[in-house]
């Protein structure tokens, strides 16, 4: 067994290509790759509403869909309200 640490380009490119979906929940993002690698590779990109991901991933609503403009899925927060 072995660990390595560190990146490698190709091998991030074969894991995002081969993935269904790739959850980017950044709170700050001024532009972002993943999501367009996504995008390209057929993987469904799920980001949060912030910078450059609001900016280049078109929600799934109902309209976007029917007019074939949707490239994913975003959301405001990934907060949850628990029961008091």
């Amino acid at each position: 067994m072995s660990v390595s640490i560190g990146y490698n380009e190709d091998l991030a490119h074969l894991i995002e290509a081969g993935s269904d979906m790739f959850l980017m929940p950044s709170r700050f993002e001024p532009c972002g790759l993943n999501q367009l690698y996504s995008q390209r590779y057929g993987t469904l990109p799920i980001v949060r509403k912030t910078g450059g991901l609001a900016d280049t991933v078109v929600d799934a609503m109902p309209n976007t869909i029917t007019d074939k403009t949707a490239s994913g899925f975003v959301f405001e927060n990934l907060r949850r309200r628990l029961p008091k």
